[in-house]
């Protein structure tokens, strides 16, 4: 059980490589401060505060949280809003904490958001420090009741680290003003970034997360994500319009294109909106396709290395 574990994180100066992806796969050293309020396991798992509600539904589970909880933690480094890539969420802010999980007031923590389509997520704990959440409910992914959330800088990024009931790193959730952890970042990061070739017509594009931008044949573009069905996001790109006297007709006009990525390969075809009768039907073809092969894998950091980066840490 976690409250076995002898986690105990202080003041470390951590050394090692940073992985980020690139053609010859060359890494860079990188020196990091990690700066964390210890986490006491508690010996009698008997917290008694006194300050949570009578008939409170987590009465029992208050008593049994392993480590000690430090009454005087303030919530100030959880403000703000945080994401997993799929749910954006922050403090619900209340004297009184009440939710589907929790109801109640300091130390109890309450979280709540939505996705693109809907709210209703939420997570709920009582604050170990200023730094650590002992985690009673969610309904976000990936955390679970019993987990432990860990507010810490990493790379110069702030970030949740969740910790399962065993101790053991589980994943990083991070700061829903980093570009690299949104649904668009990743979605350009797993499918469009890189730098690709047609082998056919020797035409090269290559794709930016920062910016999100592309530099086709040399003409560089922006470039936008459209929205689909239940306000998610679509597998469509559109570029933005280019200057008049552009020598690159493909680019001068608003186009769109689908995209699928499968291993090092990545098809575009020409899409235009189909609406009918005021009715949007999605996304219709409207060219040939258009096969890409990696040659050179993005520069970038992307979410997926930098959840690499965090646990070589641990």
């Amino acid at each position: 059980m976690l409250g076995q574990k002898k986690i105990a994180l202080g003041c470390i100066l951590f050394s090692f490589f940073s992985c980020n992806d690139s053609k010859d796969n060359i890494s860079e050293p990188n020196r990091i401060e990690v700066k964390v309020d210890s986490i006491v396991p508690s010996e009698t798992s008997d917290n008694i505060l006194g300050i949570y509600e009578k008939d409170y539904f987590y009465q029992e589970d208050i008593k049994n949280v392993p480590f000690n909880i430090d009454s005087s933690a303030s919530i100030d480094r959880f403000r703000g809003g945080w994401t997993n890539g799929n749910v954006w969420f922050g403090i619900q802010e209340s004297d009184s904490v009440i939710s589907m999980f929790v109801e109640g007031a300091h130390p109890f923590v309450s979280f709540e958001g939505g996705d693109r389509h809907e709210g209703g997520y939420m997570m709920s704990g009582v604050l170990i420090n200023d730094s650590s959440i002992f985690v009673l409910g969610s309904n976000i992914s990936p955390v679970e009741k019993g987990d432990l959330l860990v507010e810490s800088i990493y790379f110069d990024k702030k970030c949740i680290v969740v910790f399962d009931r065993e101790g053991e790193f589980k994943d990083v959730l991070i700061d829903s003003e980093e570009a690299i952890g949104s649904d668009v970042g990743i979605l350009i990061q797993e499918n469009l970034a890189g730098k690709f070739c047609n082998k056919q017509t020797n035409d090269t594009i290559e794709f930016f997360e920062v910016g999100a931008h592309v530099v086709w044949n040399g003409a560089e573009k922006e470039f936008i994500l459209e929205i689909g069905e239940y306000e998610q996001l679509a597998h469509v790109f559109t570029l933005s319009s280019k200057e008049e006297n552009s020598l690159d007709q493909e680019l001068t006009a608003v186009v769109s294109y689908a995209f699928e990525r499968s291993d090092n390969n990545l098809s575009l075809i020409r899409v235009y909106f189909e609406e009918e009768e005021g009715d949007m039907k999605g996304w219709a073809a409207s060219g040939d396709t258009l096969n890409f092969t990696l040659i050179e894998k993005s520069k970038e950091l992307s979410m997926n290395q930098f959840k690499k980066n965090v646990f070589a840490v641990f």
